[in-house]
């Protein structure tokens, strides 16, 4: 079973409480909840996120739904995945970038490039919508790729085309604007643009960068705010995917110096490095039994240089090497 962050359906809620009906009922029918929707970085089964769309979709007469939320949406939805695009020198880095992240947001997908002459296209492919369908939640990750190149270029009005393979709809709410773009029918699910785009530089958008950790920081208060050890350990694990995840950054993230940073975490009976050691387990196990993220890309985002190194000291922690506890863990997920 693949999962999904939860972010990745931000605006559902909204969406459906502004049309009239309840969101609750609905996500109960999928098998989940308004809670689940509200911890954007829990994770949920991907088919359940896909058919509480589906549910959506068929109570509001509305087919193109996946689409309609993924218009409401920024790439705050993908985390710390936007930043580290955002800091690649080409376009075409940030899609290679995304493509080896793009797991850890949902399991099985992938976003692929292909040149044609002067066109690139980006080909997004999710191994449970080939499997079961899932239209809405196909729709509702090519809006969101679209999305994504919309924001790391900057542009005000996007005009490129928007592929879908399923067929047009007889009506529809979608902006007549966004309407326009899309390709109804096409060979591949995805987005066209022009080739000459993938050497441009991404935009750095300050203002969304503070937002993302305005909201990371809000997020840590209110899970943490009693407990210092854990506000340390949940910005040392936002930063970690960044490569800045240095006694530094994090001391300044907080407001202490360095050196008052290790007093602090001295007076509560432990250090920098044991902090950072606890994150870097727990997200590899949490990976290595919940997604299908690479082992060398996660070795990468925990900043190991080298996955022998992360293997070394994965064993360490578990006994097992990486890939035996991802196999230990698979019939918890089947």
């Amino acid at each position: 079973m693949h999962l999904a962050r939860a972010s990745s359906i931000t605006g559902y809620e909204k969406l459906v409480r502004d049309r009239g009906y309840d969101p609750v009922e609905l996500l109960a029918a999928a098998g989940l909840t308004l809670r689940q929707l509200r911890a954007p970085n829990s994770y949920c089964a991907y088919t359940a996120i896909s058919e509480a769309l589906d549910l959506a979709a068929d109570a509001l007469d509305e087919p193109l739904f996946g689409l309609l939320v993924s218009s409401t949406q920024s790439t705050l939805i993908f985390g710390d995945l936007t930043l580290i695009a955002a800091q690649q020198p080409t376009l075409e880095a940030a899609m290679e970038t995304t493509n080896r992240f793009v797991s850890v947001q949902a399991g099985g997908v992938s976003v692929t490039s292909e040149l044609d002459q002067d066109r690139l296209r980006l080909k997004f492919h999710s191994e449970t919508c080939e499997r079961y369908g899932c239209l809405q939640k196909a729709q509702l990750s090519v809006g969101q790729l679209a999305m994504m190149v919309t924001e790391l270029l900057g542009l005000s009005q996007p005009q490129f085309p928007i592929c879908l393979r399923q067929s047009g709809p007889t009506a529809t709410t979608l902006p007549e604007s966004l309407l326009q773009r899309i390709r109804f029918n096409a060979p591949y699910d995805g987005i066209e643009i022009p080739a000459s785009w993938r050497h441009r530089k991404p935009h750095r958008d300050e203002a969304a960068i503070r937002q993302h950790l305005e909201h990371a920081l809000l997020d840590l208060q209110a899970k943490h705010a009693e407990s210092f050890v854990d506000q340390v350990k949940t910005i040392i694990g936002n930063l970690l995917p960044l490569g800045e995840s240095t006694v530094t950054n994090v001391a300044r993230t907080l407001g202490f110096s360095a050196r008052g940073l290790q007093q602090r975490l001295s007076k509560e009976g432990t250090t920098f490095g044991e902090l950072l050691a606890e994150v870097r387990q727990s997200i590899a196990q949490q990976h290595l039994s919940a997604t299908r993220i690479p082992i060398t890309d996660l070795a990468l985002s925990l900043g190991y240089a080298e996955v022998s190194v992360f293997s070394r000291q994965f064993k360490k922690w578990t006994g097992q090497s990486p890939l035996a506890y991802r196999t230990a863990q698979q019939p918890k997920h089947h």
